[in-house]
């Protein structure tokens, strides 16, 4: 993966900036890249969107870029879309161990865990496509009671991109409906280290495309991922089992994604 030498910031030889890309790219190649320099001593610095502080953890000096996400953001780094290229995981790639930093006693439940990661928003300049409506979402909780379940969509508020955000309305109707389910967002504390201890400590998942699909390959365990649309139907999800291990299911019909549970 030489390509991603174009992250380093020419003026400081290791300061690897991920300019803001989309959270997918950054969590499949910018990641890996940087942990692949902690692991042979290489790094000094990184630097990447509000929030991301729990994702750099092994980063020396994490600088925050303010500034929002865009997908044309990868064009300034001359990288790749990682959707859509050939990878072996082979080279200056090396995935950071989420699972065993972020494990804790925090988030231990008397059921087992399973976490069913959506999302809601444009896609393409168009409407919603790849995402969970309530029916569904409804059909996965009922099935899920022998779980402790938590629902994951990051709301508008906790974000720092440029994807106009819309609403599901799935929350108060899901709270009458399944009162068992937990929220990601209710837990108290610093949203995404929550999610990522959350996760360490799961080896269930639903998620849909997108870089909630990624994040929760991280973790190992099972990944069934939904998606209908996207450059990843070209064979990228044969590749995420390389940053855990994680047996991924991809799922196209909300049958199949039942079926699958």
């Amino acid at each position: 993966m030489s390509f991603l030498k174009n992250y380093i910031n020419a003026d400081t030889e290791m300061l690897i900036n991920s300019h803001n890309i989309e959270f997918g790219n950054e969590l499949f190649a910018v990641l890996p890249y940087a942990y692949y320099h902690y692991k042979r001593g290489s790094l000094e610095s990184t630097m990447s969107a509000a929030g991301t502080e729990s994702l750099y953890y092994f980063s020396r000096q994490h600088i925050i870029n303010t500034d929002s996400r865009h997908w044309a953001n990868i064009n300034k780094c001359s990288v790749p879309n990682v959707h859509v290229n050939d990878f072996t995981g082979d080279g200056e790639w090396y995935a950071p161990p989420y699972k065993i930093k972020y494990m804790n006693r925090r988030f231990v439940f008397d059921k087992p865990l399973y976490i069913v990661a959506n999302k809601y928003n444009q896609e393409w300049n168009s409407d919603p496509v790849n995402y969970l409506d309530i029916d569904v979402l409804y059909e996965i909780f009922t099935r899920l009671k022998d779980y402790t379940v938590f629902y994951n969509r990051v709301l508008p508020d906790r974000l720092c991109d440029d994807q106009v955000r819309m609403d599901l309305g799935e929350h108060k109707v899901l709270r009458r409906l399944c009162p068992w389910v937990r929220y990601v967002h209710e837990i108290p504390g610093d949203y995404n280290t929550n999610q990522l201890m959350l996760y360490a400590n799961c080896d269930n998942f639903i998620s849909v495309q997108g870089g909630n699909s990624i994040l929760a390959s991280y973790f190992g365990g099972r990944n069934i991922i939904y998606a209908v649309r996207g450059n990843e139907l070209g064979g990228f999800y044969d590749k995420l089992h390389l940053l855990s291990g994680c047996k991924i299911d991809h799922v196209m019909s909300y049958d199949d994604l039942i079926d699958a549970i």
